[in-house]
């Protein structure tokens, strides 16, 4: 059996190829997945619940990938059985189109059916799957979507106006409900950088409150407190604004707030993450953790061991890259935050989980982030700079999310569960010890 056709999709085509190399983009996307592994660069193994016609069978299997040509094509084949109702087994051909208004995907696929299966037909066998594979594409669109980083109006992430070397005014079109928690970071609040964010939302008759929020590592204390805040001001709204320690305590109050568990409940392999959550806009003030793309937010328990909460439930619905917020990061902060996001671009493209597809994210990291830092340190007003380092940060954080990092973390973490010592300036010496 044979079936190809096209799929245009709204994405660009790096994010598109990314996505389909993501286990977790393709767990969520595949109708009927119950699970979905990568078990090397290069291979999956799935177990999935599908109906064809009026056969219905849990299939468990594998999937290989070859040919790999990054962003633009690659091979897809595996084999899955699914006991008495049969086996199917094939390859397919993906081809990527970049195009102006997002990306063409074009497939080919060369499949063959045994047992029950094979007894249906081949027109309901057809029928049936491009049933599965256009309800693939509408949750893939919406999934890989979600993933992506979001740049609001009028704040440009890279290219801004050098006249324009000062906080830009937030401009969004996300909803704003009355009830508003705004997470920030304490010493920002007070050098009232905040306000270019609070304002134009009071304006707009939005009722905002500020949590002040801890620029340390976080606590769970201090993610307790967040979460009873949002709770107490029937939050509709959270902007994480300011680094990574702000971003992450903002973004699990969000994500928890609506249950009446505390925060840790959730944390390593506790409770499921709720489907009920406030939603999030993260606006980072340095250039470092990636914390505004990623699902994994560290914070320490109170038995003093560094636990974390897990899972694409957490990421942000809106992230907004302004380099005009981060001029006033002292020059040591720069250094430090900078380093945090090299050491990230690093170990994600080296460790045993790297892959081609997230290479595309870590190497474009590491290429922004050297060719950046130096300047962002030495002239701080420099905007192209500011905003290659914002970018550089973020793409890191997008390829530590999908291949994790290494023993620089490792020891960037124990050090910060021992004494007080900063996160980027503990991750850069990582390296050298390790």
């Amino acid at each position: 059996m044979k079936i190809a056709d096209t799929v245009h999709l709204p994405l660009p085509r790096q994010r598109v190829f990314a996505a389909l190399n993501d286990a977790d983009v393709l767990r969520r996307s595949i109708p009927g997945c119950e699970s979905l592994e990568q078990v090397s660069e290069t291979e999956f193994e799935a177990t999935v619940a599908a109906k064809i016609g009026p056969v219905r069978a849990k299939f468990m299997g594998s999937v290989q990938l070859s040919d790999l040509n990054p962003p633009e094509s690659y091979t897809i084949s595996g084999e899955g059985k699914g006991g008495a109702a049969g086996f199917a087994k094939g390859g397919a051909r993906v081809t990527l189109t970049e195009e102006d208004d997002g990306t063409r995907l074009d497939y080919e696929v060369d499949a063959q059916v045994g047992g029950k299966l094979a007894q249906v037909g081949a027109r309901l066998i057809e029928g049936s799957t491009r049933k599965l594979a256009g309800e693939f594409f509408s949750a893939f669109e919406s999934v890989a979507g979600q993933a992506a980083p979001q740049t609001a109006p009028g704040a440009a992430p890279v290219d801004v106006p050098a006249a324009a070397a000062k906080p830009a005014a937030l401009d969004v079109d996300v909803p704003i409900v009355l009830a508003t928690a705004v997470a920030v970071l304490a010493a920002l609040h007070e050098l009232g950088i905040t306000g270019k964010v609070i304002d134009p939302l009071r304006e707009a008759g939005a009722a905002v409150e500020i949590f002040v929020a801890s620029a340390r590592e976080p606590k769970e204390h201090d993610v307790e407190v967040a979460t009873d805040f949002v709770r107490s001001n029937r939050a509709g709204l959270v902007i994480a604004f300011g680094g990574g320690s702000a971003m992450d305590i903002g973004k699990m109050a969000a994500t928890v707030a609506r249950t009446d568990q505390p925060a840790a409940d959730f944390a390593m392999d506790g409770d499921p993450l709720p489907m009920d959550r406030v939603p999030k806009i993260c606006i980072p003030t340095t250039a470092g953790t990636g914390s505004e793309l990623s699902s994994t937010n560290i914070f320490t328990a109170a038995n003093g061991k560094k636990v974390w909460i897990w899972g694409s439930e957490t990421k942000p619905e809106r992230v907004i890259l302004d380099p005009r917020l981060t001029v006033t990061l002292p020059p040591h902060l720069t250094a430090w935050t900078g380093l945090d996001a090299f050491v990230h671009a690093l170990e994600s493209s080296t460790n045993r989980h790297r892959h081609g597809a997230n290479d595309l994210y870590s190497h474009h990291a590491l290429g922004l982030i050297t060719g950046a830092l130096e300047a962002a340190v030495a002239e701080p007003g420099n905007l192209e700079a500011r905003g290659a380092m914002l970018l550089g940060s973020a793409y890191a954080g997008m390829a530590i999310d999908n291949c994790s990092a290494g023993m620089a973390h490792n020891i960037s973490h124990s050090l910060a569960a021992v004494a007080p010592v900063h996160h980027g300036l503990a991750t850069a010496l990582g390296p050298v010890d390790s």
